[in-house]
């Protein structure tokens, strides 16, 4: 039986495609720019060869910034005659404060009196 035919436990050699040379490329092997390529020719290769779904960053280009994050805020308004409420006075005009800025018993405080009017919101 010749050999790589049937199940003689030996593999079938791998094929060969002729004129491929050594220019056939795995998805192991990284991509190479021929020789002799320039910055920009190298870059396009390099941002070619990267993953899907992360970011290339090419040589004299900066790097993307980052969005800045939301900020919660709470938007609090008293009474017309005010309020003292965590170490903070509130009237009919709202106040806006950052979440991060205060502690869990102070949005506790704010958010459980009936007095006051919270909103909750991103700035």
């Amino acid at each position: 039986m010749p050999q790589g035919t049937g199940g003689g436990g030996t593999a079938a050699p791998a094929a060969h495609t002729e004129g491929a040379g050594d220019a056939v490329q795995t998805a192991e092997a990284p991509i190479q720019p021929p020789p002799g390529a320039s910055e920009e020719e190298r870059a396009s290769e390099e941002a070619a060869a990267a993953p899907v779904g992360e970011a290339v960053i090419l040589p004299g280009t900066d790097a993307p910034e980052a969005e800045p994050q939301a900020a919660v805020v709470l938007v609090v308004t008293g009474p017309r005659k005010g309020r003292w409420r965590a170490g903070r006075h509130f009237g009919p005009e709202p106040v806006t404060l950052v979440a991060a800025d205060l502690t869990e018993a102070e949005r506790a405080q704010l958010m459980d009196d009936p007095v006051l009017t919270v909103t909750v919101a991103l700035a």
